[in-house]
């Protein structure tokens, strides 16, 4: 994993003399496969990589592991998923769970709908009201409500034509408009229809030839609210 030092809010000029500064095993990471990084609100670099959850405070590296002599350690240690929410916790997407560090005991714990499942945790956003929306691979999505300690199940059904098209959900986006969007794998990108509480499906179809696209696996917001996937 590498990092570009550089000056200014957005832009990066790229040049030879751009300097460039690695985190690897050699210093720290348990792993030099990552799949994941999150900043968290105090600046805080996260790290979900094949081999544990790194944390970067610009100084050091510490690393959070499953360690079955600890039960408040995290469940699994390949990382795909963070996310920070209002209370300040890191949830923490894995291939097996999804666990919820309080940075404060430095503990992890799990929802109460996933104690019993081992769900592949691949995308996480939360949305304006504080929900978060959790998509996962083989078992579509979930959302859940902080406040009420509410958790809703989105899967694929024959008998709803109108809802995820797949339950091999590899990603989920929040807009600034308060919409949700999700990419799965029968070829559609889905958008939450709050009305009617389901996900509507729109093909992402090639506008010069016509063809629906099926390998879109990963999507993000850009500056100006469009979709890249």
């Amino acid at each position: 994993m590498f990092m570009l030092a550089a000056s200014g809010a957005f832009a990066v000029p790229v040049s030879e003399e751009s300097k460039f500064s690695y985190i690897t095993v050699g210093n720290g990471l348990h792993s030099n496969s990552v799949e994941c990084i999150f900043q968290d609100s105090g600046g805080m670099m996260w790290f979900g990589t094949h081999d544990g959850l790194s944390m970067y405070d610009s100084y050091r590296i510490t690393t959070y592991r499953h360690d079955s002599r600890i039960p408040e350690s995290i469940g699994n240690n390949c990382i795909y998923s963070i996310i920070e929410t209002d209370d300040m916790k890191m949830w923490v997407g894995t291939e097996r769970g999804l666990y919820v560090l309080d940075r404060k005991t430095g503990g992890f714990s799990t929802l109460p709908c996933f104690e019993e499942n081992d769900f592949h945790v691949h995308s996480m956003a939360k949305d304006r009201t504080g929900r978060i929306w959790i998509a996962t691979l083989g078992s579509g999505v979930f959302c859940y409500d902080p406040q009420t300690g509410r958790c809703r199940s989105y899967r694929h059904s024959s008998a709803e034509p109108a809802g995820l098209d797949s339950d091999y959900v590899p990603a989920v986006v929040a807009d600034s408009s308060g919409d949700i969007w999700c990419l799965a794998s029968g070829g559609n990108l889905h958008r939450y229809d709050s009305i009617h509480d389901c996900f509507t499906g729109i093909p992402i179809r090639d506008d010069k030839t016509g063809a629906v696209a099926k390998g879109a696996f990963s999507m993000c917001l850009g500056w100006g609210g469009e979709i890249y996937g």
